[in-house]
């Protein structure tokens, strides 16, 4: 019973303070549900749909050692994330995300992400193309993967970088099909980190 009354008391506190703000103002979420400390629609261009998730979900890679990431990647029990799919077929996906299991801070799990990233960049380490994003901000690192597909090529960019010691942002973009996709991750990063800060 006392946890239903909490429960209740934080929603109301959560709908008060969002009452009045539909892009996601301070502690609160938006019309389509995401918080304020993921990216919101105005920081990508044309965005067809939204969908919200109280879990971590990541695309699969194409490096063995990158799938190891569901087991060394930044993950809570409080985590979300916001998938926004593009005018164009693109989809960005922003999460907020604590610790890897058994870690205290992100900084370990994001050396951990590192070191895959490296080993994956290696000659053969992939199927299809594995580069490690570079001029991501001072601490973040990233990966850019392209494999052929039924429907085209599909490009997976994901970029991580710590917020605070006990928080990470995650940006991830998938297009599929010629060309290239009509935002980056990496160009996605800082305003993912200033949302994440507030």
């Amino acid at each position: 019973m006392r946890r239903l009354v909490i429960g209740a008391v934080a929603c109301a506190a959560m709908l008060a303070g969002c009452a009045d703000d539909d892009n996601g103002g301070e502690g609160g979420t938006n019309d389509d549900g995401v918080p304020s400390t993921l990216l919101q629609r105005d920081d990508l261009p044309d965005v067809e749909k939204v969908t919200t998730d109280d879990r971590s979900i990541l695309t699969k890679t194409n490096c063995a050692d990158m799938d190891g990431e569901y087991n060394l990647t930044i993950t809570d029990s409080d985590d979300v994330s916001a998938l926004y799919v593009l005018a164009d077929g693109d989809q960005v996906r922003s999460s907020l995300q604590g610790p890897a299991q058994n870690q205290t801070t992100v900084d370990h799990t994001l050396e951990q992400v590192d070191t895959a990233v490296t080993a994956c960049s290696a000659p053969g380490a992939a199927t299809g193309t594995f580069a490690r994003i570079e001029g991501l901000p001072e601490g973040a690192v990233g990966f850019r993967t392209v494999t052929d597909t039924s429907e085209g090529p599909q490009t997976t960019e994901r970029a991580y970088a710590a917020a605070d010691d006990d928080t990470a942002v995650v940006v991830t973009v998938d297009h599929v099909g010629e060309g290239e996709p009509a935002v980056t991750a990496a160009e996605l990063l800082p305003k993912a980190l200033e949302r994440a800060r507030g």
